[in-house]
């Protein structure tokens, strides 16, 4: 499996791997004094550190102060299609629920379920029914038949973005929503949805004033090694990258600076989809390459920092989470020998939780 995609901001992602969250949004509730005096490090490509703001509201100017009390011109932003209302709650629920008042926008299935609809409708999420359509470019062939899962998704395609794979089509078209809300004018979170939580507003009253583009770090035993990114930018473009593995799935920034990083992320993936040695790849996650080529690359220098893992309003959990996950498994397999058992579900229950062990 690839790397995690979950984050913890005034959100909490969580990871695909096992069973757990990927990523966090809002600060850990451990930390007592949360956003007011905690400075936000980021690391720019040079590797050098620096402290671009403490997030202080004593001195904050009056439009900065403004913006810290109120979220209701803030954005979030996720491509939603086909779960369950559990999963939608999970999400929506968890956002409403910090007090949050902004936009959310979310990508839905053409026909989305009464109970869904029913629920998003009273949360007031914007829905954008997506279109299915035939790829220009499929990379496993026309038949969807015998497909399912990811291997489905490299052959569907979403309208206006035939070229794109359908998890690539959600940049340009997150891109085009934004433009479309005229109301959309503060800050912008774009998440992954079923596997993020959230903890806090994420641009609420004790949330730090957004600025420029902020890209989130993997837990620091993920780098741009792992195959996820190292096969594709290698392929591709001909460069291997030993940096810390950034995550796609969550990314915050102004207005202006994320659809500047939107149009960016289009503009390179048209390239990989004209590109032999780029556009057919048979994985899903190469979205995530390149958003890590373009960083690494100096494209992004303009608008985008990169904040370390647990350091900012992200928090992707996901690797850390599934370290941890594994070496209950393990405790669990040794308890089991030494009681004669077969271990053979171990992953299932955590020795701490099963009741067997008391």
């Amino acid at each position: 499996t690839g790397p995690s995609r979950s984050r913890l901001l005034s959100t909490i992602a969580i990871s695909g791997l096992a069973f757990l969250v990927m990523m966090i949004i809002g600060l850990p509730p451990r930390v007592d004094n949360r956003y007011s005096s905690l400075p936000l490090y980021v690391e720019r490509p040079t590797g050098h550190w620096s402290a671009i703001m403490t997030h202080n509201t004593a001195t904050s100017s009056p439009e900065e102060t403004s913006l810290l009390q109120n979220s209701s011109s803030a954005t979030v932003m996720a491509i939603g299609t086909g779960y369950g209302v559990d999963v939608y709650q999970g999400f929506v629920g968890s956002l409403r629920k910090t007090g949050y008042q902004g936009h959310i926008i979310l990508a839905v299935s053409p026909h989305v379920p009464p109970d869904v609809e029913q629920y998003l409708l009273a949360q007031n999420v914007t829905m954008k029914r997506v279109q299915y359509v035939n790829c220009t470019n499929p990379i496993l062939g026309d038949d969807k038949k015998e497909l399912e899962g990811h291997d489905k998704e490299l052959v569907t395609c979403v309208h206006p973005y035939p070229a794109l794979k359908h998890r690539w089509a959600r940049f340009p078209l997150l891109r085009d929503y934004l433009l479309e809300c005229e109301t959309c004018t503060g800050p912008v979170l774009i998440t992954d949805l079923r596997d993020t939580f959230f903890q806090r507003d994420p641009f609420g009253p004790e949330a730090p004033v957004v600025s420029g583009l902020q890209v989130f770090q993997e837990h620091y035993t993920v780098r741009t090694t792992h195959w996820l990114v190292d096969w594709p930018v290698g392929d591709c473009k001909g460069v291997h990258y030993d940096q810390p593995m950034l995550c796609s799935g969550t990314t915050i920034g102004t207005r202006a600076a994320m659809l500047e990083y939107l149009r960016i992320m289009h503009e390179e993936m048209n390239e990989w989809m004209r590109d032999p040695k780029c556009c057919c790849l048979k994985t899903n996650g190469d979205d995530q390459a390149i958003h890590n080529y373009l960083f690494y690359s100096g494209k992004l220098n303009h608008i985008a920092a990169s904040v370390p893992n647990r350091y900012g309003l992200v928090n992707t959990v996901g690797a850390q989470a599934s370290l941890i996950f594994n070496s209950h498994v393990k405790a669990k397999k040794e308890l089991l020998a030494l009681y004669n058992q077969s271990a053979d579900n171990a992953h299932v229950v955590p020795y701490d939780l099963d009741t067997d062990f008391g």
